[in-house]
């Protein structure tokens, strides 16, 4: 609950989709399947949908990548996207005979079981991961090894935001990476909207990461971060920072699973300023409190998160 006063809340009945406008973009929609009704905020959209359309069939066409593309294309709204039920109603969607509708809503039902059932595996090779980590570094939050403590900025040849840009979107072409692509230390570039090469060559190089690059979510779910691996052409919007790493001083990697910490992720959103959107400012992720530990321990771990990762892939 937003409020105590929760006469203004609005009602969503069995069946019904309930939305919000400035999130939907980040796969804020869903419909209600058991309760008869439950409330929510006024600041949502809701709506029914008529018996030509399965519900699972349509959630699962909002959740859609093309749809999000849609979605940030077609939203308007000074602060953030916003989608008004009005927009939503003119989109086009493949509308199949119900029961076509229905067997394709279970085969992805069960497609999203599978997934699932995999992220809850690739969990335990991160604990395992975040253990070796302490085993040979300790925790940050007592730094039981007794390391001296230094600030990010030591290790770091560049930190810099992301770039505010709207381009046209387009089916193929350059990776336009937000914080929202930032998923558990790698790159969702599928899940990134496209830019033209053109639109990408007149952007500023700051926001175009380079390879051993971080990247650190600043707003909203702050503290995602992921490990530029390779030489891919991109882009980051501003909702991003990048932390270009002096490798001579840090291993990459290590770095990557240290920034992952509880700890180290509970120090940044606390740091973070701002009332209804926080903002982790660049000063600030300068200051965030770094081991200063040999490299040859870093890469020691670094070796051994290899190895895992090897054995996430055979599993």
């Amino acid at each position: 609950m937003a409020s105590k006063d929760k006469s203004t809340y609005k009602i969503v009945p069995k069946g019904c989709f309930a939305y919000n406008p400035s999130r939907i973009n980040v796969g804020s929609v869903d419909w209600l399947r058991n309760e008869e009704r439950v409330i929510v905020s006024p600041l949502y959209n809701v709506f029914s949908v008529s018996h030509e359309i399965n519900q699972q069939y349509l959630y699962y066409y909002l959740k859609s990548n093309r749809t999000l593309q849609y979605i940030k294309a077609t939203a308007e709204g000074s602060v953030r996207d916003n989608l008004k039920l009005s927009m939503l109603y003119e989109f086009m969607i493949d509308l199949r005979p119900l029961f076509e509708q229905t067997k394709i809503a279970q085969r992805l039902d069960m497609v999203q079981k599978i997934i699932a059932l995999r992220k809850q595996e690739l969990e335990k090779f991160d604990d395992l991961i975040k253990a070796r980590f302490v085993e040979l570094f300790g925790n940050p939050a007592y730094n039981e090894k007794e390391w001296i403590i230094k600030e990010l900025e030591s290790v770091t040849n560049v930190v810099t935001y992301g770039l505010t840009v709207r381009p046209e979107y387009i089916d193929e072409g350059i990776d336009l990476v937000s914080a929202r692509e930032l998923h558990k230390g790698f790159v969702a570039y599928e899940e990134a909207p496209k830019i033209s090469e053109e639109d990408f060559r007149g952007l500023s190089e700051k926001g175009k990461p380079q390879k051993n690059d971080i990247l650190f979510s600043k707003t909203g779910s702050i503290g995602h971060c992921a490990l530029v691996e390779d030489d891919k052409p991109f882009a980051i919007t501003q909702n991003a920072a990048r932390i270009g790493l002096d490798v001579e001083k840090v291993n990459p990697l290590w770095m990557l699973y240290y920034l992952r910490m509880d700890y180290i992720q509970d120090w940044c959103k606390s740091h973070a300023k701002g009332n209804a959107v926080k903002d982790f400012q660049l000063q600030d992720m300068k200051m965030i409190p770094l081991f200063e530990c040999p490299i040859e321990l870093q890469n020691s771990f670094s070796e051994f998160v290899k190895q895992v990762d090897k054995s996430k892939v055979v599993a």
